[in-house]
């Protein structure tokens, strides 16, 4: 038999390392990249706390300045007073939900990330283990032939008689070819 087979076979089993390789370095990319998104959902957050308080912080002074100038409060100049403080609110808590949606929905994306990578991670261990059946099954049917184990022996006390070890022949054939 040629040395073709056992370079499938070495083909086989390099290209699985290769494809191992890429599975855990997409998930490795995947791991950096989600937590870059939830970094950014933490400074959205605390962004929209800065524009929230802002948002009060100018309502605040837009009713004083109207307070002061106005004179007297009562009648319709309270009621718009009234509805003034409402529409100041109700646009610091828009601020406060836009902020805390678009942290989740990068949390969100942060998690689809690294759910992604966990996937590539594992299709390359089974594109692998693939790769690999299908190197050694060419070997195979090229006449090569795979190591053989042979089990020890137990003893009627419990113990070993002898140790699992490869077959002899299959050990004089790598000592024959240099492997």
């Amino acid at each position: 038999m040629s040395g073709v087979p056992y370079l499938q076979l070495m083909g086989a089993a390099v290209t699985g390392g290769a494809q191992i390789g890429q599975g855990i370095t997409a998930n490795r990319a995947a791991k950096v990249n989600a937590a870059s998104l939830e970094d950014q959902a933490a400074a959205n957050v605390r962004a929209s706390i800065q524009r929230e308080e802002i948002q009060r912080s100018n309502a605040r002074a837009q009713i004083g300045e109207g307070l002061a100038a106005g004179g007297g409060i009562e009648g319709s100049t309270l009621d718009v007073l009234r509805q003034s403080m409402f529409n100041s609110e109700m646009d610091a808590l828009a601020i406060r939900y836009e902020g805390q949606s678009k942290a989740t929905e990068m949390r969100n994306e942060a998690a689809n990330t690294r759910f992604q990578g966990r996937g590539a991670r594992n299709a390359g261990f089974l594109t692998a283990a693939g790769t690999l059946m299908s190197g050694a099954a060419s070997y195979l049917s090229a006449g090569g032939k795979l190591p053989a184990f042979e089990f020890g022996r137990v003893r009627s006390d419990g113990s070993m008689m002898e140790t699992g070890r490869m077959s002899q022949d299959w050990l004089r054939r790598s000592e024959k070819r240099g492997y």
